[in-house]
């Protein structure tokens, strides 16, 4: 875990589209999430848990084919309704691991 602090404007946020950028290239990026006090859709901490299921899934087959299962097993499920507990399970259930490890990125999760 890296966690980037400091004062407002500083530029973190900058840093954070800058590594996601990278990691993309990589093929690495996991997920992301901006969130943005002044974006309904951004700024509402259930939103953050979905938006890098979504993200997880596009990128990791392994992980997509297990959280559709997971939401098959389970028809009251929905990905607004995802819980960090079912976002572990999935993950500890995969018997294939990434071959790059695959990061997830949150910035300014103060502001939501």
């Amino acid at each position: 875990m890296l966690w980037v602090y400091g004062m407002p404007g500083i530029g973190k946020s900058a840093i954070a589209h800058s590594v996601c950028h990278q990691l993309h290239e990589t093929k690495q990026l996991g997920g992301s999430f901006f969130c943005r006090r002044d974006d309904p859709a951004r700024s509402e901490t259930k939103s953050v848990l979905p938006t890098l299921i979504y993200g997880l899934a596009g990128v990791f087959e392994p992980y997509r084919k297990q959280m559709v299962q997971a939401l098959r097993d389970d028809p009251q499920l929905t990905p607004q309704l995802a819980s960090g507990e079912l976002f572990q399970r999935v993950l500890q259930s995969l018997e294939v691991r990434p071959l790059r490890s695959l990061v997830l990125v949150i910035d300014a999760l103060d502001e939501c």
